[in-house]
């Protein structure tokens, strides 16, 4: 198991390593010059230079990158352009409240798929089970930000149940910070619930064929017993890859959320240095989401060694 989790740790090297290459030339290559947001709409002559000097972008391309990534190997993302923080503290700021979406989602999408996929599959060609399609389905096609909106214009606008936008964390109420995250949970987690549910129910149809199960019923084990303690046990492999891609799919998928239920967390924080070509906190946040995701990928690796030793 140890030689298994460090040839996947070594693995993550040279991931990282394009990432941080990828994240620089796209914003490098992004229309738009960072230091005309420094200046008015008649700047003094020279004024534009000094601000490019400043900011050290007058420099040629590979050597911004090299200068960048030798900081990113000390740990030095840089420092906002507008806001003069370093990059590092500006994300571990606004990262708590995106973890806590995430994993509300994330929480939301398994407590929900994995019981209706695996009643799909043991009530498979039932109504049950076409009803389960349907919900698969829509949550495959529905974009999350419109089913944000709708959730949005019904649960807060017309009922007035929940807040329409904001977060508070956990520390200053627990019962209230959920009432601020559970609707862009359900916004953000409802595809993932779709993916997880067909994966499970997929597996669950497999391994329901399978001998050991037939078996397992000959011997007079009850049916949860059966379904839970012996289907589900082996059939969870599959579901747990789905489970990972779909925690990095929602990291990723916060952006477009956090902007519907205006979220202060890393996705806002993206868009708005986006549109400020703030080069430092762009690039440190996609290198840095990057990495969370990467990281996920090797949790669900190692659990796949505890799952199924024989990996």
């Amino acid at each position: 198991m140890g030689v298994y989790a460090l040839k996947r740790v070594i693995a993550m090297i040279p991931v990282m390593l394009l990432v941080g290459i990828i994240a620089f030339l796209i914003v490098q290559f992004t229309p738009g010059d960072p230091a005309s947001f420094f200046i008015g709409e008649d700047p003094a002559p020279g004024e534009l230079e000094a601000i490019q000097r400043r900011l050290g972008l007058d420099q040629p391309i590979y050597v911004q990158f090299v200068l960048w990534f030798g900081n990113v190997l000390r740990g030095d993302l840089g420092v906002s352009f507008h806001r003069a923080e370093p990059v590092m503290d500006i994300f571990l700021r606004r990262l708590p409240p995106s973890a806590y979406l995430t994993l509300v989602a994330i929480v939301l999408a398994v407590v929900v798929a994995v019981p209706v996929g695996v009643l799909s599959a043991v009530k498979q060609n039932t109504l049950i089970d076409k009803v389960a399609t349907v919900f698969v389905l829509i949550g495959v096609a529905m974009p999350n930000f419109w089913l944000g909106m709708l959730l949005i214009m019904y649960f807060s606008l017309e009922l007035g149940w929940l807040p329409v936008q904001g977060f508070v964390h956990p520390r200053d109420g627990l019962l209230q910070s959920l009432r601020y995250l559970i609707l862009p949970g359900i916004a953000l987690g409802f595809s993932g619930a779709a993916l997880i549910a067909r994966m499970t129910r997929s597996s669950m149809l497999e391994v329901l064929k399978q001998d050991f199960v037939r078996t397992a019923r000959a011997k007079g084990l009850s049916e949860r017993v059966v379904v839970y303690g012996h289907a589900l046990r082996n059939a969870f492999l599959d579901v747990l890859t789905v489970i990972g891609i779909s925690v990095a799919t929602l990291i990723s998928g916060n952006i477009i959320v956090e902007l519907v239920f205006n979220f202060p967390g890393v996705g806002r924080l993206v868009v708005d240095s986006i549109q400020r070509r703030d080069y430092p906190v762009i690039q440190g946040s996609l290198l840095l989401i990057a990495g969370m995701v990467i990281v996920v990928n090797l949790i669900v690796d190692l659990l796949y060694g505890l799952a199924d030793p024989r990996i």
